[in-house]
């Protein structure tokens, strides 16, 4: 089959053009009349017409407008990943990973740690370094490249998301806030976007095909996913789910399309659905199956565990990682669920997507009215009834989510609802648009209910909405013709409130501002001053990085990282308890200021005053709003904390901090505050 488009050869089962996305249509063969004679200056039929047009054409005139819209979308996403990559202090966790990947690319081997999630993002910095060199710019290289993928795999989409809604999410996900300073950030997170970007292009591609190419290409995404992060779990038993509901729905509907589970249930028990002879579907089915399994899903799983046994065990260097990646990391991250680190409210998303994300987040809440309500015009009823689960799985979890039974329901009642939503919204023309509701709210829900709420765990149910806005958007911007210039107007003002937002979180106070709500305990600006001047300290002092310095364990991260090339450091655990006499009077040492612990700092002050000049910074500063402080204001006071923090990032409360001591030797101050030559 053609492409009426691009002239593009498909297979025949296609419903899209491999190459541009277009809709094809299969047209009835007509009778054959009298053959046209051809003009000269017709192209030649062997060549597609659009590719005769790009032949002919000087310069750049075979770039489409789409094409150059495009081409805007990724040049604007480029400059927002990679300007001043390296200006922020690195992130505890970021040092942490920094670190350990590059002891890899030393040559010093890398252990599986569930602590730290998958080997994945370890072996490919260890790549960028052997590219490109180790520093604070190259560190932060790949998580810049793969959110520029998510960005790209938008254009890959355009068969579901339609033209203009891959073209809406593109902007989207480039301007989007969170997508930006995570692109920007060393942790597992935009790794698991981009790996699932794939993994939804090629699902749908293979759904829609069968070819086994696509398989292959969600398996390797899987196992990258895997071997990234933990979070890969909920991800694919949300996948799974809606593939088992459009399973039932594809064998249960009646022939009018309406859901009939019982007519097959009633079949098989009438016996008119032979289940022992050589002829009957179920043999049938049976065969086809085993035919799939031992051939494209055969290569696919050997694709998925070859990665993982590859990566996990350190390139074959450490042959029990292969066994740690299916125990250590789920036992260890079930646990956590737990401890909730973070003691983040189960509304922490709630709050965080509208106050970042508007323009997905009332996307979002208009596109699940419009297509539960409004466009699908049968099961209204089956639909209210699977969102009045969901609302009771919140209610539920609200109430008793810290108990174990709470949990457990909560999240069977999310199971339920999703699966109830999706089974009454299947029809042939918006099964992606299906998928999307069912991933936005199981995607939303699992993460609220997850013991552990972190700001880089946003983006996880935020790609969802997202895509579900721009699906959205898209459709409208096709079917409402008349409307353009009011979606466009509403579409570039809330644009540019996440332009502010994305702007200010990333780019104003080195992107480590920790008024930003989704910038948590980060590391200091002053960090990366005092190592310039250690550097320079030592430099004088020994001619190179030779100056031996203690850094107590306090303080290790992200010195480690920033220390790496010292030839002398230190790491004890704790100066304090050491006696006088024990203490190596080392030209520098750093503490912590450490509140945990009574008595540790002026114990430490004790010990080093005499020889030693002390100097405070701040390590980590951190915000953490005062909720009764908000709501316990009358409204007007509501309103303008709520403008001052959205605008100007003004706290209604105090900052909190972590702070560290320098001690540098008397008789060595003044090469600390000597400027490099």
């Amino acid at each position: 089959m053609n492409c009426p488009k691009c002239g593009a050869e498909n297979p025949n089962q296609n419903r899209f053009c491999d190459t541009c996305g277009t809709k094809l249509v299969k047209k009835e063969k007509k009778a054959e009349t009298q053959p046209k004679i051809s003009t000269p200056t017709a192209p030649s039929p062997a060549l597609p017409v659009a590719e005769a047009a790009r032949v002919s054409a000087p310069g750049l005139k075979w770039l489409t407008g789409e094409q150059m819209v495009w081409l805007v979308i990724l040049a604007v996403a480029a400059f927002l990943r990679f300007y001043a990559l390296g200006e922020k202090p690195l992130h505890h966790d970021e040092s942490l990973h920094a670190f350990y990947s590059w002891e890899l690319f030393k040559g010093m081997g890398y252990s599986y740690n569930p602590m730290m999630h998958g080997p994945l993002l370890f072996h490919f910095n260890a790549l960028a370094y052997f590219l490109f060199g180790a520093s604070d710019y190259t560190c932060r290289i790949v998580p810049a490249v793969l959110a520029m993928l998510t960005v790209g795999m938008a254009w890959f989409l355009r068969p579901y998301l339609g033209r203009a809604g891959a073209i809406f999410t593109g902007i989207m996900i480039t301007i989007s806030p969170s997508f930006t300073y995570f692109g920007r950030f060393i942790r597992n997170d935009i790794h698991i976007a981009a790996f699932t970007m794939v993994m939804v292009y090629a699902l749908f591609r293979y759904l829609d095909t069968r070819r086994p190419n696509y398989l292959y290409l969600g398996a390797a995404a899987l196992s990258m996913s895997f071997c990234t992060k933990e979070v890969t779990y909920i991800t694919g038993a949300i996948f799974v789910s809606f593939l088992f509901f459009r399973w039932l729905w594809e064998y249960t509907a009646g022939a009018a399309g309406e859901h009939q589970l019982t007519i097959a249930l009633r079949k098989v028990w009438e016996k008119k659905i032979p289940l022992g002879m050589k002829d009957s579907p179920w043999r049938r089915s049976l065969g086809q199956v085993l035919d799939f399994m031992f051939r494209p899903l055969g290569v696919a799983t050997l694709i998925f565990f070859g990665i993982i046994f590859v990566l996990y065990t350190t390139v074959f260097t450490n042959p029990q990682g292969f066994l740690h990646a299916f125990t250590k990391s789920i036992s260890y991250w079930l646990g956590q669920h737990e401890v909730q680190r973070g003691s983040q409210p189960v509304y922490f998303y709630a709050g965080l997507i509208p106050l970042y994300e508007t323009l997905a987040f009332i996307g979002t809440l208009v596109a699940l009215v419009y297509y539960s309500f409004i466009k699908s015009k049968t099961n209204h009823v089956w639909r209210l009834l699977a969102y009045l689960v969901l609302g009771a799985a919140w209610w539920l979890f609200a109430a008793h989510g810290n108990e174990t039974f709470g949990l457990i329901f909560s999240l069977l009642l999310i199971s339920l609802g999703t699966g109830l939503l999706a089974y009454f919204s299947f029809d042939e023309k918006n099964n992606f648009v299906t998928f999307l509701i069912v991933w936005t709210l199981a995607a939303f829900s699992n993460y609220s209910f997850a013991g552990e709420r972190m700001p880089w765990l946003i983006l996880h149910p935020l790609l969802p909405m997202i895509l579900l806005t721009g699906t959205w958007l898209g459709e409208f911007w096709e079917r409402f013709r008349r409307q353009r210039v009011w979606l466009l107007t509403g579409f570039v003002l809330l644009g540019a409130m996440m332009l502010h937002n994305t702007s200010l979180l990333n780019f104003c106070g080195a992107g480590a501002n920790p008024r930003e709500l989704l910038v948590y305990v980060q590391s200091s600006t002053e960090v990366p001053q005092v190592v310039r001047q250690i550097t320079n300290m030592s430099k004088r002092l020994t001619g190179g990085l030779d100056m031996k310095i203690t850094c107590e364990d306090y303080c290790s991260w992200p010195f480690a990282w920033y220390l790496r090339d010292f030839k002398k450091v230190g790491y004890p655990k704790y100066t304090a308890t050491q006696s006088e006499g024990s203490i190596e009077k080392n030209p520098l040492i750093i503490t912590g200021v450490e509140a945990a612990a009574p008595g540790h700092d002026d114990r430490v002050a004790e010990l080093l005053a005499a020889d030693y000049t002390a100097q405070r910074y701040k390590l980590r500063v951190w915000w953490s709003p005062d909720s009764n402080l908000f709501l316990n204001d009358t409204w007007d006071g509501k309103c303008k904390k709520a403008w001052k923090l959205f605008m100007y990032r003004e706290p209604w409360n105090g900052l909190g901090s972590y702070d560290m001591i320098v001690y540098i030797r008397k008789d060595l101050e003044h090469l600390y505050w000597s400027h490099a030559e």
